[in-house]
């Protein structure tokens, strides 16, 4: 029986290894609109012209930067996801 639960965990760290565990952990930083790329900042402004009080995050993954954007419009909370892929701006 111990062996089998050994054998259990094991495979599953496996598993966890495999599908990539550690290198999805994120890491989330605030920044200042000056550090949000050019094209993303555009993306951004385009959409939502009207934004104010706008506060920028930039969450980094092992492949990938994700841009975040929290603002007020209409009156209203709102949040904005964008990711840059190969040159591409793509919000989420």
């Amino acid at each position: 029986m111990k062996n089998l639960l050994s054998l259990s965990a094991l495979a599953f760290s496996l598993f966890l290894a495999a599908c990539g565990g550690s290198n999805d952990m994120a890491s989330m930083e605030s920044i200042n609109a000056g550090d949000v790329p050019l094209p993303v900042l555009s993306a951004f402004n385009s959409k939502y012209p009207d934004a104010v009080d706008v506060t920028w995050g930039k969450e980094t993954r092992t492949r990938e930067v994700e841009y975040k954007a929290a603002f007020m419009e209409d009156g209203k909370k709102k949040h904005a996801e964008y990711r840059e892929l190969q040159g591409v701006v793509v919000e989420d």
